[in-house]
C-alpha cells in the first residue's frame, strides 16, 4: 500500500497547492494503474477545506485518520481522498 499525502507546514502561506494536489492526483491514479497487477494499491490525501477557518492541527488530524481509513479499505486504490 502506498499512500500520498500532501500537507503544508505553514497555513498561512499556501501559494501553489492546488497544483501539488493536482500532481498527488495524476502520480496517485498513474501509480494504481501500474501497480494494480503486482497487488499494490495506491491512494492519496490531500488537505481540502477553507484554510483560513481551520487550525493546521485539525488539518493533520482529519489527513491521519483519512489514511487510517484507506489503508483498512482493501477497495480504495487510484482514488485521492479529501482530508
Amino acid at each position: 500500500m502506498i499512500v500520498n499525502v500532501v500537507s503544508y507546514a505553514d497555513v498561512t502561506n499556501t501559494t501553489g497547492f492546488d497544483n501539488t494536489a493536482s500532481i498527488v492526483a495524476g502520480l496517485t491514479q498513474s501509480w494504481a494503474k501500474d501497480l494494480t497487477p503486482f497487488n499494490i494499491r495506491v491512494a492519496g490525501v490531500v488537505p481540502a477545506c477553507e484554510i483560513e477557518e481551520i487550525r493546521w492541527s485539525e488539518v493533520q488530524d482529519e489527513l491521519i485518520r483519512n489514511t487510517e481509513y484507506i489503508v483498512s479499505n482493501d477497495y480504495f486504490s487510484g482514488r485521492v481522498m479529501a482530508a
